[in-house]
């Protein structure tokens, strides 16, 4: 998957509490994760797992993270063993949070939407215009 190459915050989390199933899907850690989510001290910890979870489930991370569903925020509490209180420290200074973007971005499998990416992609779709079956998938 591709995402634009800074921390894409301009959407917020959807107001709905994240129910049972979202927090089991998107916001339980792997042992992978949690390792990852350990190599950051103190509030960034859980700030990187929050963004990790957060693009997972979204497809973005959004740029108030404290509005993480309460289910969610403390699920991931319990399994980093740190304050829920910490997420309100993280990411004070902006770069922070695009630093730990970029590593939590490759972490999750996403890779930056650049003029590389774009031109791949619009090759692709002149090539799907091509084809002499438009009933064809691309």
């Amino acid at each position: 998957m591709a995402v634009s190459g800074g921390a894409p915050r301009a959407r917020g989390i959807p107001r709905a509490d994240g129910g049972p199933e979202d927090v089991k899907g998107f916001f339980e850690l792997s042992p992978d994760d949690l390792r990852f989510a350990r190599t950051h001290r103190g509030e960034p910890r859980l700030g990187v797992a929050v963004q990790l979870c957060s693009l997972r489930w979204l497809g973005f991370v959004p740029e108030d993270l404290v509005e993480l569903p309460q289910s969610a925020l403390l699920s991931l509490c319990e399994q980093l063993e740190v304050d829920p209180d910490d997420l309100a420290l993280y990411g004070t200074r902006d770069q922070t949070r695009s630093d730990h973007f970029v590593a939590v971005r490759d972490r999750a499998g996403f890779k930056a939407f650049d003029s590389a990416e774009r031109a791949r992609l619009e090759e692709a779709r002149r090539a799907c215009g091509k084809r002499s079956k438009p009933e064809a998938r691309c």
